[in-house]
């Protein structure tokens, strides 16, 4: 199902996140195509924003008036100010400044011939890191600032979004046949704090439970998504009746979940949002010897 704008009510959706320090941002779309990250994103055709970092430091600065940094960004309609060495073009920062269309993400290996300019001083392209290729890059009349976050993160689109940017959004989602996040979507995956578990299905250990609030077909395997991106097993998902759910163990893998789009919660939130029935539910209590569960599944519902 394709999620669109609608240009009078604005929409509950939500659009996944990516900051970029500048000049690279701006650049983006504007004689550069390709994104060098050293981590990769598996899930790839989909939309993301591309927010301005907030942080710009002088050496970035001071690359915006050099070889092609300075002729792509007066090509993108930026003028030179030699008054402010801290921000020559004005830069905007600490801003979602445009909306692109994520083609690809590809492994740059030692075999991987270079771009040619001026991509190629655009990015860094050294073995073990990514290429994230973007097709159709919108770049938004005004700036709007937001705070960013590191990795991707995900950004509510306000009711108030001019008519013509909700119009242009809808537009570019239309071309790329990808949809945008609903809020639910974005919120139904929640996982909880770690606490210690003397009989964990690994031993004793930090333990903590990744669920979703929609029992719905579609939630369950939203929830199996996300465990596969983290490297779980299927067969380590725990089918219980009132709380479907994932054992999830230390905080490595809890820091993957919170990549991967879970919202992170209390013991209390989780249990009240993510079973199947009201019921008296266990919670763990941190840092309380008497309050420790046997094994994770605890948690799950009296009585099953």
């Amino acid at each position: 199902m394709k999620h669109t704008l609608h240009p009078e009510r604005g929409s509950a959706l939500a659009l996944e996140c990516l900051s970029s320090s500048q000049p690279w941002g701006a650049l983006l779309g504007r004689g550069k195509s390709i994104e060098t990250r050293s981590w990769a994103r598996r899930n790839r055709d989909c939309l993301l924003g591309i927010h301005a970092a907030k942080a710009f430091p002088a050496d970035y600065a001071a690359l915006c008036c050099t070889v092609p940094f300075q002729e792509y960004l007066e090509r993108a309609g930026y003028v030179w100010d030699a008054a402010r060495s801290d921000n020559p073009f004005h830069l905007p920062t600490g801003a979602l400044i445009a909306v692109g269309h994520l083609l690809a993400v590809d492994p740059i290996t030692e075999r991987t011939p270079p771009p040619p300019e001026p991509e190629r001083s655009f990015g860094l392209y050294s073995p073990g890191r990514f290429a994230w290729r973007f097709g159709e890059v919108y770049h938004l009349p005004e700036p709007l600032p937001i705070e960013g976050s590191l990795g991707l993160w995900k950004w509510r689109i306000p009711d108030d979004l001019p008519r013509e940017v909700q119009g242009k959004l809808a537009e570019i989602a239309a071309r790329a046949r990808t949809p945008f996040l609903t809020v639910e979507q974005v919120e139904t995956i929640l996982v909880d704090p770690l606490a210690y578990y003397a009989n964990g299905p690994g031993g004793p250990g930090w333990w903590c439970h990744l669920a979703t609030s929609d029992h719905m077909e579609y939630g369950i395997e939203r929830l199996h998504r996300i465990a596969r991106l983290m490297g779980l097993k299927g067969e380590w998902f725990q089918d219980k009746p009132r709380f479907p759910h994932y054992d999830v163990r230390g905080s490595r893998m809890r820091r993957k979940a919170l990549l991967y789009g879970a919202q992170e919660v209390s013991h209390g939130e989780l249990a009240t949002r993510c079973r199947r029935s009201p019921t008296q539910c266990w919670l763990p209590e941190q840092g309380d010897d008497s309050n420790r569960a046997t094994t994770p599944s605890q948690l799950t519902l009296w009585g099953e």
